[in-house]
């Protein structure tokens, strides 16, 4: 994968990270973001997301986009809290949607800043 990666660390060991890699010229994709199960909740992937975003926006990505699974409601709420588009219609269940895409503007972001 080539792209970045970003850890948050307890201690020393990681307890919550992520990366991304280049999807097209445009835009970069976040993927395999994480959280140790005992410190979920405190808003590590949050974090994690934000770092991400700064760089992939420092390397000159303008948006974003990234996919979870129906049964990670956990994800589904991180992302939508964190600003990202669904790529789908929320209102129907998650096992009718299947993977959950979204997509997010870098561009927006950078203007509010």
């Amino acid at each position: 994968m080539s792209g970045d990666e970003e850890a948050v660390a307890g201690g020393e060991e990681a307890v919550s990270g992520g990366a991304f890699r280049r999807y097209d010229e445009r835009t970069a994709e976040l993927k395999r973001i994480w959280t140790r199960p005992d410190r979920r909740g405190r808003g590590l992937a949050r974090r994690v997301v934000a770092e991400l975003e700064a760089e992939a926006r420092r390397r000159g990505y303008e948006q974003i986009f990234l996919t979870t699974g129906p049964r990670q409601p956990e994800a589904v709420a991180l992302y939508l809290a964190s600003g990202y588009e669904p790529q789908f219609d929320p209102s129907l269940p998650a096992s009718e949607i299947g993977v959950h895409a979204f997509r997010k503007s870098l561009a927006r972001e950078e203007a509010v800043a």
